[in-house]
């Protein structure tokens, strides 16, 4: 562990230094250090208030430091002659970077202790599963090494960036067109799941989103990118049939009817097997799956193998951590977790969730962005929300034709770098997929190509 005392002697010199140095040195510790990352608690009160007085352009002089220290607990508050000695023993404010490195690199170990204890803690918990200890361990040091690897990204120009977007932009590129959705308007709407998105699909039961999900995969499979899928409410037989069938567009009773198949079928379902298997995708059907485990994995596949896209079917029914949690509480928790793993793997999520029922008081049963379960921390976290409708469902006169029910509208209700809008698709009933709807006098064309988007290198 960092010797104490000698922790101690850097934070004292820091803060003497921006005592002398004023707003200027303290604009430059503030770039680099926070208020935790000091170890002692009357340090990390004097560096509040010198921050609070920087912020309000107040210039950093002892007694405006005693002054605003009034409000402070005693056990904390500094007194002048407490401020005088840190005058004192830092008599130049020169080279203050120096202290901020250490003061940052304790904190660092210090965290890493914490995470070794609370690590060892929890090893200590018979009733936790391994496979739990282990993601919950990986979780923890994981957080530690976000910590050191934000500062450094901090600490680095925008410039580059900026140069690279203008660079895509003048040569005809739109930005970050990362993993193709394969449907055509959808696309010019969205450009794209882009990494570090969160994306979620909402729709009642029985209306198609597993479907829907499993052409956005296998769209996905067609420009070379991997996957990852998480069924929690199909077995990993039922979600392969659908990805089969809806490759080769096959009846899916196919799959599950015995007896002669015709060579057509045979043929277009092996072309569909050979397709999917060589794909690399990873399919884990584990019913009983946390979010901790979910993260671990995929992160271990991001690292190992690569890894573009991945998709959870479906929200509500991922194991909560605290079960005895609200269950509003609990719904929000694992959205910021999904939040964070898009973020933090640098790839989109797409997450199904289930819309309550009061969207059905609607006279065409049409969802809104409110319907969605325990919604609130789902709208604010997404970066794009779509819900799926199929208006001929919810129609009961027998006016309402089969082409009716196959259609389907999708709903770009929230899309944070872009427009929303509405995309027409259709439902193919008898494989389980869907497909762009025809156009009347332009069928066959499409606003977007999908195939502008670039392949893997």
């Amino acid at each position: 562990m960092p010797d104490e005392q000698a922790g101690r002697h850097i934070e004292r010199s820091c803060l003497g230094k921006m005592l002398i140095g004023g707003n200027d040195v303290v604009d430059e510790v503030a770039a680099k250090v926070s208020v935790q990352d000091f170890n002692f608690p009357q340090h990390q009160a004097i560096y509040q208030i010198l921050l609070n007085l920087n912020r309000r352009g107040i210039p950093i002089e002892v007694p405006a430091v005693v002054h605003e220290s009034a409000a402070i607990d005693s056990d904390c508050k500094p007194s002048v002659a407490d401020l005088a000695e840190l005058v004192t023993e830092a008599p130049t404010s020169v080279n203050v970077a120096y202290e901020c490195r250490i003061i940052r690199e304790f904190a660092m170990r210090r965290s890493l202790n914490e995470a070794a204890s609370s690590i060892q803690q929890m090893s200590q918990d018979r009733t936790l599963p391994s496979s739990e200890l282990s993601a919950r361990a990986e979780s923890v040091v994981s957080q530690v090494g976000q910590s050191l690897l934000r500062e450094e990204e901090d600490e680095l120009s925008v410039a580059r960036d900026a140069e690279e977007s203008l660079d895509r932009l003048m040569n005809g590129r739109d930005l970050d067109y990362d993993v193709p959705t394969g449907f055509c308007d959808l696309d010019s709407l969205v450009g794209g799941w882009r990494n570090g998105s969160m994306v979620v699909l909402g729709a009642r039961a029985s209306i198609g989103k597993t479907s829907l999900m499993a052409d956005f995969i296998l769209h996905a499979i067609d420009h070379r990118k991997r996957c990852m899928l998480f069924s929690l409410e199909m077995s990993r037989q039922e979600m392969v049939d659908r990805l089969l069938c809806g490759h080769a567009r096959v009846p899916l009773h196919e799959l599950r009817s015995p007896g002669y198949r015709s060579t057509s079928i045979g043929n277009k379902l092996t072309e569909a097997y050979e397709h999917v298997r060589g794909s690399n995708m990873i399919l884990n059907d584990n019913p009983d799956i946390t979010m901790e485990e979910m993260f671990a994995l995929a992160k271990r596949h991001k690292s190992s193998n690569g890894l573009d896209l991945i998709c959870v079917d479906y929200l509500q029914l991922i194991k909560a951590r605290d079960r005895k949690l609200p269950r509003q509480e609990q719904v929000s928790e694992m959205s910021r977790g999904f939040k964070l793993m898009a973020k933090t793997l640098d790839l989109p999520v797409i997450v199904l969730c289930q819309v309550n029922r009061a969207s059905e008081h609607d006279k065409h049963g049409i969802p809104k962005m409110h319907n969605l379960r325990e919604s609130g921390a789902i709208e604010q976290d997404a970066d794009i929300v779509l819900l799926l409708h199929r208006k001929g469902l919810f129609d009961r006169g027998e006016e309402v034709t089969q082409r009716d029910r196959n259609a389907a509208k999708l709903i770009v209700a929230k899309n944070r770098s872009g427009p929303t809008g509405i995309v027409e698709l259709t439902f193919l009933a008898e494989s389980c997929s869907f497909e762009n709807a025809a156009r009347p006098g332009v069928a066959g064309e499409c606003p977007f190509d999908p195939n502008s988007f670039p392949d893997p290198e």
